[in-house]
């Protein structure tokens, strides 16, 4: 009988792994880490989407099955967005259930998992669908456009703009322009808004970074300049 792994945080992962215990016929171990010392093939880990000091749970549902291509990697989260499960999507993961399900329903799942090695409610996959233009929008991004987005965010005016990036303010108003055009909206508001809307962004005690998902699934060299060149 094959073994449940659950990877989050720990008081999350103990208690869970706890109630599959008793829900299920198989054995249920937690841990909040990689558990690549723990998995056998054909085992089920469901993963947290985001880990704990910033780990991408995608990037590590991928890590998983491409050293063991007979493991499955479920991703779960309560942040099921478009985007996040578009992204899960494009990384053809196994699966990705939202922790806003019951436990039966989650039982139901991991069950299926088990027996057909992927978990995707049909809801879900519609929403992966309907955001493909958006991802689109990011994709078209060049990387002084995310640095300039993420200067919007951080609320630089044009002047402090020009100053960190060297760019005259013609350049400014020419690559501000570019990025509404890229990015569908009309005003430095909007582009700001829409960062939060999409759940790019997550505000940390050290300031604002763009989700690690984001970093995962764009350039590192485009999206993680804006966390690493200007000190979050």
């Amino acid at each position: 009988m094959h073994k449940i792994i659950v990877v989050d945080y720990p008081v999350v992962a103990i208690g869970l792994s706890y109630v599959l215990g008793q829900q299920m016929d198989r054995q249920v171990i937690a841990t909040s880490s990689d558990p690549c010392d723990l998995v056998q093939p054909h085992d089920l880990v469901l993963i947290e989407l985001f880990l704990p000091e910033a780990q991408c749970g995608l990037r590590l549902a991928r890590q998983l099955q491409h050293s063991q291509p007979i493991l499955i990697p479920i991703v779960w989260t309560s942040h099921d967005i478009p985007l996040y499960i578009w992204a899960s999507l494009e990384y053809r993961g196994a699966g990705f259930l939202s922790k806003s399900m019951s436990i039966s329903t989650l039982v139901k799942w991991l069950e299926h998992a088990t027996l057909h090695s992927t978990a995707w409610p049909g809801n879900l996959m519609g929403l992966a669908r309907e955001w493909s233009e958006e991802a689109a929008r990011l994709r078209a991004l060049s990387k002084d456009l995310w640095i300039l987005w993420y200067l919007l965010l951080l609320g630089d005016s044009n002047a402090e703009i020009g100053a960190q990036l060297c760019w005259s303010q013609r350049t400014i108003e020419r690559r501000l322009t570019q990025l509404y055009v890229l990015l569908g909206v009309q005003s430095r508001s909007e582009a700001v808004t829409l960062a939060w809307k999409w759940n790019l962004i997550h505000a940390y005690q050290s300031g604002l970074a763009w989700s690690s998902v984001i970093l995962d699934m764009f350039p590192a060299e485009y999206a993680g300049l804006g966390t690493k060149e200007f000190g979050v």
